[in-house]
């Protein structure tokens, strides 16, 4: 559960001990993978090396993807700090390289009980100039859908591109 709800969660590595039995689980929104079980009593020098892995690792190695931030925006009219997401998205059609979108609202999520699929998010967005830079940098409001597809899956733009050279087909 803790993949699909999690906004910035890719993956995520966990233990299990039972006994003196040490297991490690992999789960992702595509697969999940189990070690298999070894007794720490008398293979230490394992027990130590996967604990350090977790210790030591990066975010980016614990499973959270580097493209979405959490922040605190500050409301200088409430004073109040809330919570939000700044999204780092390519742009692939302006001069720009990278483009930034602090969310507003979630527009529509949806909370699978399984760890597999698409955890489909939509959000209510402003454009913002950095992950540390939150204010906007005007007053459009935009719609960012973040969702996980498996590598063999078309995008919406591909199908809707599909749909309109069948649609094109038609009226020549």
């Amino acid at each position: 559960r803790f993949v699909s709800s999690s906004h910035r969660t890719r993956f995520v590595s966990q233990i299990t001990i039972e006994d003196s039995k040490m297991t490690v689980w992999y789960f992702s929104r595509s697969h999940s993978a189990k070690s298999p079980a070894s007794d720490f009593t008398k293979d230490p020098r394992e027990y130590i090396r996967v604990m350090l892995s977790f210790l030591f690792a990066t975010e980016e190695e614990l499973g959270y993807d580097p493209t979405i931030q959490r922040r605190l925006d500050s409301n200088p009219v409430s004073r109040k700090q809330t919570l939000c997401y700044v999204y780092q998205v390519e742009d692939n059609v302006g001069d720009k390289h990278e483009r930034y979108f602090k969310t507003q609202e979630a527009l529509f999520e949806h909370r699978s009980l399984c760890a597999t699929g698409r955890a489909t998010r939509v959000w209510k967005v402003v454009e913002v100039g950095s992950f540390n830079e939150l204010e906007p940098l005007d007053s459009s409001i935009l719609v960012l859908k973040d969702v996980w597809l498996d590598s063999q899956s078309k995008t919406e733009c591909q199908n809707l591109d599909a749909i309109f050279q069948e649609l094109q087909k038609l009226a020549d």
